[in-house]
């Protein structure tokens, strides 16, 4: 690319410019400040394809190596894949428990025993099991996004309404408004 400008020389001087001569310091190009250098295209021409080699080295060198494999460890126990098997409620009773100060929750199991069994539970005619979490996020956190992004659709609704001149009015007015920003 630094090439590249030492054939705009000729095309520059019919306009008495040396603006060519002054974008180049060697392989570097434009901007040449005190303080900042522009990195040389050229250059990355040349490492690019050579750093492109180190994934496709490491990739070969770890092709040699055989995975290592070993018996699966079960705490110091014998093997039974069945004792070891975790669920989905090993963790969802982990973050249930560490985040229940924040959403409280609410448990209770109501039995009803028929009428003839004198008060004593050993049959039961009804089972009646309710939970709930405090009302923190539906109302402080969820509503006022959903009111939000509801109220922003509807704002922005006429930008979807499918009229092809709205849509040429809109990439008019932000060309005239990308010239202001260049003039000022």
């Amino acid at each position: 690319m630094p090439i590249w400008l030492t054939h705009l020389a000729p095309v520059s001087a019919t306009f008495d410019s040396d603006a060519p001569s002054k974008m180049a310091d060697g392989w570097l190009l434009v901007p040449l400040t005190a303080k900042f250098a522009f990195i040389s295209p050229s250059k990355l021409v040349i490492v690019m394809p050579i750093l492109a080699l180190l994934p496709i080295t490491l990739l070969l060198l770890s092709i040699r190596r055989r995975p290592r494999v070993v018996p699966v460890w079960y705490g110091g126990r014998d093997q039974n894949p069945q004792r070891a098997a975790t669920t989905a409620l090993t963790f969802s009773n982990a973050l249930r428990t560490f985040y229940s100060f924040i959403y409280r929750p609410i448990i209770e199991t109501e039995r009803e025993s028929p009428q003839d069994s004198n008060g004593k539970p050993y049959f039961t005619r009804r089972l009646v099991f309710t939970h709930d979490v405090a009302p923190i996020f539906g109302p402080y956190l969820f509503a006022p996004l959903e009111k939000l992004v509801i109220s922003l659709a509807a704002r922005l609704r006429i930008i979807q309404s499918g009229h092809l001149n709205f849509y040429l009015s809109l990439i008019g007015a932000l060309l005239v408004i990308i010239l202001l920003l260049v003039l000022l």
